[in-house]
């Protein structure tokens, strides 16, 4: 598996047995293997692995995941009629979306495939944070992204997000190519394209 140190920059989510990825899970592929100029070799294109480019060299790090998947590649891939949810404004209420669609599987008798959050997703990991949000000063609250970020609460689906008007700059401007923000939640940066499963998804 190749990634870069603190997750910036160049990364790559591998289709290989046993692996999650740094800070996510291996079904959420980068689909453009051409970024900032930088060509992917062809040798990783034909491979099970998928390069995203936006730094200059590789750095070679350990087959170990760091977190479990809840799903494996192979089933996502392979598996028909996808249940996506889909959110407006996240304003980093991820405990109260994520409560909500588990409630909405248990009602309904479905079972949640993917979140995708469309904008002011408002990943504050500390109050430093909130000094770069984009809003006047009274709406500027912590909410519960951090708990996700320190690892202190898992994502229980996956989640894939874009910027809104409304954001923390600090910590999204670390990842401008995209990239996971926490365990299971991946940033598509300022314009990127991802494949879950059969699906494609760019914003």
């Amino acid at each position: 598996m190749l990634r870069t140190p603190k997750n910036t920059g160049l990364f790559s989510i591998s289709n290989g047995k046993n692996l999650s990825g740094f800070w996510g899970s291996p079904a959420v592929v980068c689909e453009s293997p051409y970024r900032r100029g930088l060509k992917a070799d062809r040798k990783h294109k034909q491979s099970s692995t998928t390069i995203c480019a936006g730094r200059k060299r590789l750095v070679q790090t350990s087959n170990k995941p760091r977190y479990s998947a809840k799903f494996t590649p192979k089933n996502m891939a392979t598996k028909k009629g996808l249940k996506i949810a889909v959110e407006g404004c996240c304003h980093g209420e991820l405990d109260k979306i994520y409560q909500t669609l588990q409630q909405l599987e248990r009602s309904q008798g479905v079972k949640v495939d993917l979140l995708i959050c469309c904008g002011d997703f408002q990943a504050t990991r500390n109050f430093d944070d909130l000094e770069t949000m984009s809003c006047p000063p009274k709406y500027r609250h912590l909410r519960s992204f951090y708990k996700y970020y320190s690892g202190e609460a898992v994502a229980p689906y996956p989640t894939i997000f874009v910027g809104g008007n409304h954001e923390a700059a600090n910590y999204l401007w670390e990842l401008y190519h995209g990239g996971w923000v926490a365990p299971n939640i991946f940033f598509l940066g300022y314009a990127g394209v991802v494949r879950f499963g059969n699906l494609r998804i760019g914003g």
